[in-house]
């Protein structure tokens, strides 16, 4: 029984796949790089990439390449508590600015998520599980997208898929936010 779980769970690990991160800003991509940082997998011809790789990324991104928007010192990228994963809730929070979080909802399974702000939103497949993380769909190999697509509330990844140098594209976007104070 479990070694059944642990085939199903792990299928699809460590595809060849190349992976590119852009960096984005309102809308204008300030980095791109090749990184190997995001865990993927493919299962029934869809790739799936660890939600919380993403975000460990895009944090990361926004420290070396961010505007004087994001580098703004009421932000605590570098602080350790700033993400927190609650596995039973399967609740992930990203603590942007001081003493705010901001709830991402993701559950294992399902294909509803809610975002930050509240909104619901869907996954064209369910999100899986991969050793208790959350594993969010990226691209359907199927029907794959030549560019790659965000969204401003940090949420909504649709990567490009080039078949011919089997190279996956995630866009990362962040949307520059006023905060009273700032």
């Amino acid at each position: 029984m479990i070694q059944r779980m642990l085939h199903e769970m792990e299928q699809g690990l460590n595809p060849e796949i190349h992976l590119v991160v852009q960096y984005a800003e309102e809308g204008t991509v300030l980095w791109e790089e090749e990184t190997d940082e995001i865990q993927l997998q493919i299962v029934d011809n869809v790739v799936y990439a660890s939600i919380k790789d993403i975000y460990d990324v895009e944090r990361r991104l926004i420290k070396d390449h961010g505007t004087e928007h994001t580098n703004n010192p009421l932000w605590n990228i570098n602080d350790p508590y700033s993400e927190m994963w609650w596995p039973i809730q399967q609740i992930y929070c990203i603590s942007m600015i001081s003493q705010t979080c901001a709830f991402f909802d993701y559950r294992m399974g399902d294909t509803g998520y809610v975002t930050e702000s509240g909104l619901a939103r869907q996954f064209h497949t369910p999100a899986r599980a991969l050793y208790g993380e959350v594993m969010i769909p990226v691209c359907d190999l199927s029907h794959p997208d030549s560019q790659p697509q965000g969204s401003w509330y940090q949420d909504d990844w649709h990567g490009a898929w080039d078949a011919d140098t089997n190279t996956l594209t995630l866009l990362l976007y962040y949307h520059v936010q006023t905060f009273v104070g700032s």
